[in-house]
């Protein structure tokens, strides 16, 4: 619990520094759903028509 107050603590004095670095995440999840979903409908799934 006390390494958890201060991880918070530090996040709280560097806002900035903090908010890139979760939007950097958030940006980095987002792209990788993104193009494991494109690679899965172009790739690993069976194209209509074949047999």
């Amino acid at each position: 619990m006390r390494a958890l107050k201060l991880g918070l603590r530090t996040l709280a004095m560097a806002p900035v520094i903090s908010a890139v670095a979760i939007l950097s995440l958030a940006f980095g999840i987002g792209a990788d759903a993104a193009i494991f979903s494109l690679f899965d409908q172009m790739v690993l799934r069976a194209l209509p028509g074949g047999p």
